[in-house]
């Protein structure tokens, strides 16, 4: 959408309120403190939204299919599902939520918050 030298002002061309193509989103993660060593793996998105004001200022929610984790690694996908970690039987879907404007010293707004979802 934007090139990362784009000022927070050169946003209001994209003013509105955007909905996430859900086929077209994949989420990764890295991690190095995953039981010591490194693991990487993705998630698939169920939903989101996203606005973004015309003075630069942004907001959205990303809806995240817990049950999708996929390592690569089929006995710790598995154990991830458990009530240890995602706990997917009681809290199916993850939502972040995050909102800012970018600033002088960062281009990009920080997330906000996480949160269960329902089942």
């Amino acid at each position: 959408m934007t090139s990362p030298s784009q000022s927070a002002s050169d946003l209001s061309a994209f003013a509105g309120t955007w909905v996430l193509d859900t086929d077209g989103t994949s989420i990764e993660f890295h991690t190095k403190a995953l039981w010591v060593f490194p693991a990487k793996g993705t998630f698939r998105a169920s939903g989101g939204t996203g606005t973004v004001a015309s003075d630069g200022g942004i907001s959205g929610t990303l809806v995240i299919d817990a049950a999708s984790v996929d390592t690569k690694n089929k006995r710790r996908d598995t154990h991830l599902r458990t009530a240890d970690f995602f706990d997917v039987e009681s809290f199916s879907h993850r939502h972040l939520r995050g909102h800012g404007r970018p600033t002088d010293r960062t281009r990009h707004p920080r997330i906000g918050r996480h949160a269960h979802g329902p089942r």
